[in-house]
């Protein structure tokens, strides 16, 4: 994988919340992280800066109903996201995309006028 802090990368994930999976195609782009309910869909669901991720790890447990976990957390308040890749690869090449949103970078990149945005909760429809 590149150490290019702005890497793209598109795919279905899974996101356990309330105690249970739902898919969904997350994109990342520049220094946004947005996740859709279809593949085609123009509109997000939710999007966060990548610089709102403090931490990317794997699991801490193995996950019924799902393999190739790991969690995603965020500064400030909320708890973190446990998304489940497809692939042992695909959970490695994610981890790592997130895993590079740099502040510093990301802060020279946004206006002073771009509003804050939480880590939105996931929708489970």
């Amino acid at each position: 994988m590149s150490s290019n802090k702005f890497k793209s990368m598109s795919g279905w994930l899974q996101i356990k919340a309330s105690h249970r999976w739902t898919t969904y195609d997350f994109k990342t782009s520049g220094v946004y992280f947005h996740y859709f309910d279809k593949a085609k869909s123009s509109k997000a669901i939710g999007q966060l800066f990548k610089n709102q991720i403090k931490a990317v790890k794997p699991a801490d447990k193995l996950h019924k109903g799902a393999e190739n976990c790991f969690e995603v957390h965020f500064s400030g308040p909320g708890s973190p996201w446990l998304l489940s890749a497809p692939s042992h690869e695909s959970c490695i090449d994610w981890m790592e995309c997130l895993q590079t949103g740099s502040s510093k970078l990301l802060k020279s990149s946004l206006s002073p006028r771009s509003p804050t945005m939480q880590p939105p909760s996931p929708v489970i429809r």
